[in-house]
């Protein structure tokens, strides 16, 4: 049951992040975006389940992605309609998605042996991994260290600085050489990304607020980097 409850994390995590437009983010209150964000999730759940090759009818196939698409929505409404949108808002909604898929994987794994094509399988973990360390990971940071910031370099929701669109850039990059690094063998190579950020922002950390801010961010940024690499090197090693 564990490849089919991957594969799903993957289709929703490709789904919700990089797929998703910040317009769709803001607008989701709206009838005909929550519709477009399910179909999103609809058709992104058939081509991995389909890509990766299980033998499932294709009449079940489409009832699960539909059934993933009708629930997401729902979820997701409660959480535009009832939360703000914070660190725990943010944390409770993908907990909540992600747990739906348990009982999907297991009625997948009732309709169908596992037969899956390994080399497929490992090309879309990696993908996802990829869009993890660059999208996702932005989304989480950004919720989580935005207390650490001076309140004079706080945005209004919504709106952000030129400043604030360079630091997220660089911590996209400072994660993707992360990854690649330990992919490539070659993990001593973070070090090199820290001690070069660290000279690059010396001007910036010399404040005692902003040097938290940056230290914080730094930190978990590289944190998650390493562990979706590394989580993604061990869920590649199930599809054999």
């Amino acid at each position: 049951m564990i490849q089919y409850f991957i594969m799903l994390i993957c289709a929703h995590m490709l789904a919700d992040f990089p797929l998703q437009t910040n317009w769709i983010a803001r607008q989701k209150k709206r009838v005909i975006v929550s519709i477009t964000h399910a179909v999103i999730h609809i058709a992104t759940t058939l081509a991995v389940i389909s890509l990766t090759g299980w033998k499932i009818p294709s009449l079940t196939i489409i009832a699960i992605a539909v059934g993933i698409g009708i629930l997401h929505s729902i979820i997701d409404l409660i959480k535009v309609y009832c939360f703000e949108d914070h660190l725990n808002s943010f944390l409770i909604d993908q907990i909540a998605h992600i747990g739906v898929l348990l009982p999907v994987a297991f009625l997948m794994q009732r309709q169908s042996a596992i037969s899956y094509h390994p080399v497929v399988a490992h090309i879309v973990i990696y993908i996802t991994g990829f869009f993890v360390i660059w999208n996702t990971a932005s989304h989480f940071i950004d919720r989580f260290v935005a207390k650490y910031l001076p309140s004079q370099d706080k945005q209004p929701k919504h709106t952000i600085s030129s400043h604030n669109q360079a630091s997220d850039w660089i911590g996209k990059f400072e994660r993707i050489l992360a990854f690649g690094f330990i992919l490539m063998g070659y993990p001593e190579g973070i070090g090199f990304i820290i001690a070069g950020k660290s000279i690059l922002r010396f001007q910036d950390a010399k404040k005692e607020k902003m040097s938290e801010y940056i230290l914080i961010g730094t930190l978990l940024s590289l944190t998650i980097a390493i562990g979706v690499t590394y989580l993604c090197r061990y869920t590649t090693t199930l599809f054999k």
